[in-house]
């Protein structure tokens, strides 16, 4: 496996509101033929979600307008206008209802945001976040 000290673009992408594309890199740990060790240069949430038992969102898609217009109340912004960026949200079975992976400026700013969600009056359910430490990616190649 050799080390690489080079900068790499992350497989990931995310398109603002106002359609301006964010590209994510990195910093190469580690390649193979197959794949790629980055440790990402923006930081990234791994967010998983339980709803309580009858207080799930009935509309997904309202839940994130309402979120941002708790955030614009209390913080004066959006979570966009904050830097805050949903990457991709899996709706799942099993454990968790939800995993949301993020990307926020820091973790000051995340921490501002998913404050709004513990709110102590909010009694949605759980939510457990971890902070992306590296990104493994599949290396493209012809045969893949």
């Amino acid at each position: 496996m050799a080390k690489n000290k080079t900068g790499t673009r992350l497989p990931i992408k995310h398109v603002t509101r106002d359609q301006q594309e964010i590209i994510f890199h990195g910093r190469v740990l580690k390649k193979t033929d197959n794949y790629t060790l980055v440790l990402p240069t923006q930081q990234f949430f791994v967010q998983y979600v339980k709803f309580a038992p009858g207080k799930g969102p009935d509309d997904y898609v309202f839940a994130y307008k309402s979120l941002d217009d708790k955030l614009k109340k209390l913080y004066g912004r959006t979570r966009c206008e904050m830097g805050i960026h949903e990457i991709v949200t899996f709706l799942t079975y099993g454990r968790f209802d939800m995993v949301v992976i993020w990307y926020a400026p820091n973790i000051q700013a995340y921490d501002k945001f998913v404050a709004v969600l513990l709110n102590p009056g909010n009694d949605f359910g759980t939510t457990e976040t971890q902070p992306v430490m590296s990104v493994m990616s599949h290396v493209n190649t012809p045969h893949h």
